[in-house]
């Protein structure tokens, strides 16, 4: 070896070991992390070009809070695998769920919904221990979407008795804003009352959440409390302070489900001044997401009439010329209106409006009793008409 080639590796090797202290030391400081971004990936390629892969499984575990912040996702992913990768040679069975666990959330914001929901489950129904999840609350977004979407909640609650210490307390409390969640848009607001009630009890209970991702969870928690109660100021107020702390915590998808989450509130009880705030922050947050879910919020919103101007009216049947509804139809039912005569079938309507696939079609029962039509085509006609998708 050249006296350069001694100098590298004397060098390289100081990197590594300076890496891999800061990480320790950090923990799950996003923050923290962040300064030393580029050292840490430096550090992460000279162990893996080494082949040291203890090194490796402990670099991506602090790398592993910053990938999905990264702008490219092919270099976030191939962190996360090759992290994967070193966990399967080490045997490092608790490192190899956090890894898949930040893969599966990659993946569903790239659209990816199949594997990225696999790789999620076999996260957390692997071999080993069932119910043990990497900071629950951290990815309260992505497995809010997963399971819910995937209709395994029930599944996802069987297997938590299995869950180790704190970390048991913070997947409960998952569980249960799963619960209320999907039970609000299902609109059963006591049982999603009573859920949101258990889940703060559980973030407060004997057996407390230590994370530092508990101020985040519970704003996100107080803001669809404030729903629930048809607050909306306070719904306002409390996803704001959400939103600011998973800009320095999390990543654009959580930033984006908080931004849609409120936005569609505020649509479905006609408060447009805060869609004029809410839509363009989406907009800018969303435009490195390929995720097809994510493209249509955007699209929805941005027909809203107050955010553009308006098109020109279609032509239309003359029989619907000047003639109105006896019925209106509820703020839940337009937006459903809205996506149908995009041409949006029942389940992608109800993927991104996250309903149900029956719920869908109920409001499309009342959708046609109300405007007096028999399919798809006619309430697109009809609802032009009448101004309904202005």
């Amino acid at each position: 070896m050249s006296s350069l080639e001694a100098l590298h590796a004397r060098n390289s090797g100081a990197i590594r070991e300076y890496a891999l202290a800061y990480v320790e030391r950090c923990g799950g400081d996003v923050p923290l992390l962040e300064r030393e971004r580029e050292t840490l990936l430096a550090a992460l390629e000279e162990a893996w070009r080494l082949e040291q892969y203890e090194q490796v499984v402990r670099l991506v575990t602090g790398l592993a809070y910053l990938a999905a912040r990264l702008d490219n996702a092919r270099e976030a992913r191939s962190i996360l695998q090759r992290g994967i990768y070193a966990c399967k040679r080490t045997r490092d069975e608790q490192a190899l769920r956090q890894f898949q666990s930040c893969l599966s959330g990659l993946l569903w914001s790239a659209g990816d919904y199949g594997r990225a929901y696999r790789v999620w489950w076999e996260s957390f129904a692997g071999s080993g221990p069932p119910g043990s999840l990497w900071e629950p609350l951290r990815n309260v977004a992505y497995l809010t979407d997963m399971v819910g979407v995937n209709g395994v909640i029930g599944d996802f609650a069987c297997m938590l008795p299995g869950g180790e210490g704190h970390r048991q307390g913070a997947s409960m409390a998952l569980l249960l804003f799963m619960r209320a969640f999907y039970a609000r848009l299902a609109g059963d607001l006591e049982a999603a009352y009573d859920n949101l009630c258990a889940c703060q009890q559980a973030l407060t209970g004997s057996a407390a959440v230590v994370s530092r991702y508990k101020p985040f969870f519970e704003m996100v928690v107080q803001a669809e409390l404030a729903r629930v109660r048809d607050d909306h100021a306070g719904s306002y107020i409390y996803a704001e302070t959400a939103i600011t702390l998973a800009q320095a915590l999390c990543d654009p998808y959580t930033v984006a489900v908080l931004l849609w989450d409120q936005a569609l509130f505020s649509y479905l009880h006609g408060r447009k001044e805060e869609l004029s705030s809410l839509v363009p922050r989406l907009v800018e947050v969303t435009q490195h997401l390929d995720a097809p879910h994510v493209r249509r919020w955007n699209t929805f919103l941005q027909k809203q009439p107050d955010l553009q101007l308006i098109s020109p009216v279609e032509p239309v049947e003359e029989k619907y010329r000047g003639t109105w509804l006896h019925e209106p139809l509820s703020r839940s039912e337009l937006a459903v209106l809205h996506l149908l005569a995009e041409g949006y079938s029942n389940q992608e309507i109800g993927d991104s409006l996250f309903i149900a696939v029956g719920t869908v079609k109920k409001h499309i029962e009342h959708i046609y009793s109300k405007l007096d039509v028999h399919n798809r085509t006619q309430a697109a006609v009809r609802a032009r008409a009448l101004g309904l998708l202005d």
